[in-house]
């Protein structure tokens, strides 16, 4: 049944139509002829609906089929984990295989040890050698003392000390740094569902937006892999149209993904609106090359219409609105009754509202608005965020009952182990080189043959 295919409440609406408009007709069937224009104008309707209930299932298998080819990718690289653990379970097992070795080695050498030493002690050393002369004792000897007691004992003690220092000088290390630098390391802490991977991207200065035609391959493939991640992600209730983007602490580079997604969402062919939230710090007049001075900030003080201020992008079906001036207090302006009017307005003008906010640990403004907003996006810079802040993080968006459907992992380094698929990238990506022209080609054969 369609219900086992997706959300089923726009086609049972549309079905229960159909059946309504057929049992009309059958009532007024009984007085009118098939030609009557009440009978035509039913059966007009009936087949919209009935064309409706098609697009509806058409379009429910559809997401399916794009759901499974995701659940196939995740499978890939869940595959390409197993492999990894295998070899260093094979690594892990060969260098048990030495460690029994060596202790076997060491074993055997305290026994060799220990039989010496019962070999010296049963050496009579009463035993006088006859030399012939008259020896006198001008003094009793002292007992003897080793110059070197105990060496291999003191070697493995030394040995055992060592190793028992440096275990706990790395496990202060790993208790002082609790960066993450992997997708793996990040699951050792969160349980949180991951919605996406951006890898690291070697530029000088600000990083350029995503374009349609980006040569960044793998860079541009994850900001598509985070929307279909967001489009096809399973919720309860209605998918959510305004996302807010945010961060642990600064330099976490969420207003770039925030840029990035934005425009990622436009290019499929939605209405997007990009709003700069961050009304302390917000800089994505300048990513965009804005000349507006008017913005955010001004909306929510009520001194200019929304309107009026929401500016159109170089990309097609993207619109910007930047932050205006500087608040010094914007969590207060963001608790106003302004604010849930502006969002109730922009709220059926867009397909999806990308809300770039301030860091949430930096200030209060984020979690003020982050209820208001349907879903909220936790940004973690890998090797860069400390767990525990981000964890603080987290903690003060669930306090304040916000949804976070996904984190989104930033600056991941693909050259570890654990992202070797990413090599691939480049085999789905080779420019395709433009189709010679015909006069080029007869230009050639004619330069051949003169030749």
């Amino acid at each position: 049944p369609f219900s086992d295919v997706g959300p089923e409440g726009d086609y049972l609406k549309a079905k229960q139509q159909v059946q309504l408009l057929k049992a009309e007709r059958d009532t007024l069937s009984q007085d009118l002829r098939p030609k009557h224009p009440k009978i035509i104008k039913l059966n007009d309707e009936i087949s919209k609906q009935e064309k409706l209930i098609e697009l509806f299932r058409s379009d429910a298998f559809e997401k399916l089929e794009t759901r499974r080819k995701s659940i196939g990718k995740q499978m890939e690289n869940l595959q390409g984990n197993i492999k990894e653990w295998e070899v260093k379970a094979l690594d892990l097992s060969q260098r048990l295989a030495q460690f029994n070795r060596i202790k076997g080695k060491v074993d055997r050498t305290k026994l060799l040890y220990d039989r010496l030493t019962n070999d010296l002690k049963s050496v009579d050393v009463s035993q006088v050698i006859d030399t012939g002369d008259q020896i006198s004792i001008m003094e009793p000897a002292t007992p003897p003392v080793s110059v070197r007691p105990g060496l291999l004992k003191s070697l493995l003690l030394g040995f055992g000390g060592g190793a028992l220092v440096g275990i706990m000088i790395l496990l202060l290390l790993d208790r002082i740094d609790d960066r993450m630098a992997s997708y793996g390391e990040f699951q050792r802490h969160f349980s949180e569902n991951v919605v996406g991977q951006i890898p690291k991207e070697k530029v000088k200065g600000r990083m350029a937006l995503l374009q349609p035609d980006d040569p960044r391959h793998i860079f541009a493939e994850s900001y598509r892999n985070i929307r279909s991640s967001l489009l096809f992600m399973p919720y309860q209730g209605p998918r959510p149209k305004t996302i807010l983007v945010t961060s642990a602490v600064p330099n976490e580079g969420k207003s770039t993904v925030s840029a990035n997604l934005a425009i990622a969402l436009a290019l499929s062919g939605a209405r997007i609106l990009l709003i700069d939230g961050d009304l302390r710090r917000g800089a994505l007049r300048e990513q965009f090359g804005s000349d507006s001075r008017l913005g955010f900030s001004e909306v929510l003080q009520q001194e200019v219409p929304w309107q009026e201020v929401v500016m159109p992008t170089t990309y097609p079906s993207l619109f910007l609105l930047t932050r205006g001036k500087a608040l010094p207090q914007p969590s207060e302006h963001l608790l106003r009754d302004s604010t849930d009017q502006f969002l109730k307005e922009i709220y059926h003008q867009y397909d999806y509202i990308i809300i770039d906010s301030s860091p949430v640990l930096a200030a209060d403004d984020t979690t003020s608005l982050a209820p208001k907003i349907d879903a909220t996006l936790l940004v973690v810079r890998l090797s860069h965020t400390s767990a525990r802040l981000t964890k603080k993080a987290l903690e003060s968006l669930y306090s304040r009952q916000v949804n976070v459907p996904g984190i989104i992992l930033n600056y991941v380094d693909t050259s570890l182990p654990e992202y070797y698929y990413y090599q691939y990238s480049e085999y789905y990506n080779r420019p395709v080189a433009p189709p010679e022209s015909a006069a080029a080609v007869q230009h050639r054969t004619g330069q051949a043959q003169s030749s």
